[in-house]
């Protein structure tokens, strides 16, 4: 990168849209996108930080193809943290209240609350190692956690930059050979992982960075929901219904003829619940006891083949 004029990292109304995507439902995928934005100055011990925020824009799922569940959420910005740099570095303070994002698989998760981290470091030169003070991932080893730090190992400079934006091609190392692939980071803007390119793998991309509003990396996806509707309407293609629908301890699933399997799909694509339905006649109470508010999938098997998943929003009690 010494070739070049560095640029600083844009902190003023600075976005990142990103989507993550996850193998799910056997032939199909789901994928989240979220927007990340830096707004407004905050102080801590006497330094000045950027406050940045999250905001969940909506979720896919495709099924052989096909798009077969969308929803577009409110938006409802949470502060997870700021952002500052110093000397060509990249700092993270997280947020005390940042918690837990379902759908959203980075860094941020492993990054302790109240401790400033390291993100990037844009003096690192090919053949370097950087490292951070963050672990990369826990491993269950008996009655042990093992925890194994993240490091970078910098292959190259890339060329040509990324529209203007010096790049470095860098991997991921761990112990236990996670199988993370090679990205960039991106002066300026982060990494080809979006804000958080520290722990991401093939799952994880940059799909638009923008300034103020304004298109700056990847403008053709800048406002990837726009086509999809709202999770809140029934499919009246699917030969089921559910009632009720938002839920609350338990919901009926209805429908002329037995379904094979029925199983309730969490946020991330994971199996949570499996029913195998006995006597049918119309329907059958499936129990939602301890399945926390969320945006859920029932996904039925009838006749040996699967059908389209329905919505189901879990409320508290």
């Amino acid at each position: 990168m010494k070739a070049q004029t560095y640029t600083p990292f844009y902190l003023d109304q600075a976005s990142w849209t990103m989507r993550i995507t996850y193998p799910t439902l056997g032939a199909g995928d789901t994928e989240y996108y979220w927007r990340i934005s830096t707004t407004g100055d905050t102080v801590v011990d006497n330094v000045t930080w950027r406050k940045v925020v999250i905001t969940k824009q909506c979720q896919v799922i495709y099924y052989a193809g096909q798009t077969i569940v969308q929803s577009v959420f409110t938006p409802n910005d949470f502060t997870i943290g700021a952002i500052r740099e110093e000397d060509r570095r990249i700092y993270f303070l997280k947020s005390e209240t940042a918690g837990s994002l379902a759908g959203f698989e980075s860094t941020l998760h492993l990054i302790p609350p109240g401790e400033i981290v390291l993100l990037y470091d844009y003096h690192a030169q090919p053949g370097d190692t950087v490292h951070f003070n963050y672990p990369a991932m826990t491993f269950p080893d008996g009655d042990t956690v093992v925890v194994e730090k993240s490091n970078f190992t910098i292959i190259r400079q890339t060329a040509p930059p990324l529209e203007g934006h010096a790049r470095l091609e860098v991997t991921p190392h761990m112990a236990f050979n996670y199988p993370y692939e090679t990205g960039y980071w991106v002066e300026g803007i982060g990494s080809s992982y979006g804000l958080f390119g520290t722990y991401n793998s093939f799952l994880t991309s940059l799909i638009c960075f923008s300034i103020g509003g304004t298109p700056l990396v990847y403008s053709q996806d800048c406002d990837p929901c726009a086509p999809y509707t709202s999770i809140r309407i029934q499919d009246a293609l699917s030969p089921f219904q559910i009632f009720p629908n938002p839920a609350t301890g338990f919901t009926y699933l209805k429908g002329l003829h037995a379904p094979d399997v029925v199983q309730l799909i969490g946020p991330s694509g994971g199996v949570l619940r499996t029913w195998m339905p006995g006597s049918w006649s119309d329907g059958i109470e499936l129990d939602l006891d301890g399945v926390p508010p969320g945006y859920y999938w029932l996904m039925t098997v009838l006749a040996g083949q699967p059908v389209r998943p329905l919505p189901l929003v879990v409320q508290a009690p």
